[in-house]
């Protein structure tokens, strides 16, 4: 009797075990395995996994974006205001990128014989980062360039005529240190030649202090005109303390000064020039700078005073025609 009873239950428990393991539910999973792929765990360490903002590429944009608006006023990026100006024999565009002279059409002459052929084009060279009539200003061997500032121009357009034989543009810029830039330009009708000057509102500058006016790089011509039969390239010229001076750095990057009584500096091909004539204060250096390649640049210098901070130039672009340059100054003469 004992014997059925003991058999009895263990069968009983051998039935029980094999229930359990055969019909029960599956066992739910350890929690570490929950856990493990569940979001809300996962959330606190990939935050550089949200959207773009938090990525790491982020600090890349913003930086680009903070380096545009701590670049200085007239950052490539910032907009162009342009300025046409009609003499009766050339049609200027001006720029208030560094309030310089993005082109001169000169009407009376033309790239080709060709009918319909465009007037001949003295412009920048493509590509350039700087435009001619570009400023450098000196105060104790620190350099500014003028170039790179935003101005904003007084009227965009200006038509001389008989009854309007003369006519002015302002631009007005901002240093970084706060300070405003004037430029003032003057025209005169049926002519060639124009004044340039530059001043900083409040300037009291120190001792061997200057500004450096540059033309260049280059003067650019139509294509055909380029091929035109006798046509050279663009050369330096320069008229300083009685003598000729034509050399032109052989290297890129090489500058050539010339201190002295300057009456003129130049940049002419065959047919044209660009030709810088000091007017207040008198130019006391001019520099001839290769860039790259056939680019040349040629600039004045003046220096400036307590006295006198405000740099007047006379400037001539136009046919690099005898007559034409002796009603300039009869020094120009020399010019070839």
């Amino acid at each position: 009797m004992e014997k059925r009873a003991v058999l009895a239950i263990v069968l009983s428990l051998v039935v029980v075990v094999l229930w359990s393991i055969i019909f029960a539910p599956p066992p739910a999973p350890p929690p570490s395995e929950v856990s493990e792929p569940a979001p809300s765990s996962r959330a606190p360490r990939p935050g550089v996994g949200t959207p773009p903002p938090a990525t790491p590429s982020s600090p890349g944009a913003v930086t680009s974006t903070a380096r545009t608006t701590e670049q200085p006023p007239g950052s490539p990026a910032a907009p162009e205001d342009l300025v046409t100006v009609d003499t009766g024999v050339a049609r200027l565009v001006l720029t208030s990128q560094g309030a310089g002279v993005r082109a001169v059409q000169l009407g009376k002459y033309y790239t080709t014989l060709a009918k319909g052929a465009p007037p001949v084009e003295i412009a920048p060279v493509p590509g350039s980062t700087t435009l001619p009539l570009h400023a450098e200003l000196s105060i104790e061997q620190r350099v500014t360039s003028l170039g790179q500032i935003v101005f904003t121009p007084s009227q965009t357009k200006v038509l001389l005529s008989p009854s309007q034989p003369e006519g002015t543009v302002t631009f007005r810029g901002e240093l970084a240190d706060g300070r405003t830039v004037h430029r003032l330009y003057r025209f005169h009708y049926e002519n060639y030649t124009f004044e340039v000057s530059t001043w900083i509102e409040g300037l009291e500058p120190p001792a061997r202090s200057s500004m450096l006016l540059l033309w260049g790089p280059g003067l650019l011509r139509h294509t055909d005109d380029v091929n035109r039969q006798g046509q050279t390239g663009e050369h330096p010229r320069s008229y300083v303390s009685g003598k000729i001076l034509d050399v032109a750095p052989k290297k890129p990057g090489e500058t050539h000064t010339e201190q002295g009584q300057v009456a003129w500096t130049a940049l002419a091909d065959t047919y044209f020039a660009a030709v810088l004539m000091p007017q207040e204060p008198a130019g006391d250096a001019i520099i001839t700078r290769r860039l790259e390649g056939d680019r040349l640049e040629i600039g004045l210098r003046t220096p400036l005073t307590q006295g006198q901070a405000r740099q007047t130039v006379r400037v001539y672009v136009g046919p690099k025609s005898q007559p034409i340059l002796e009603t300039v100054e009869t020094k120009k003469k020399k010019i070839k």
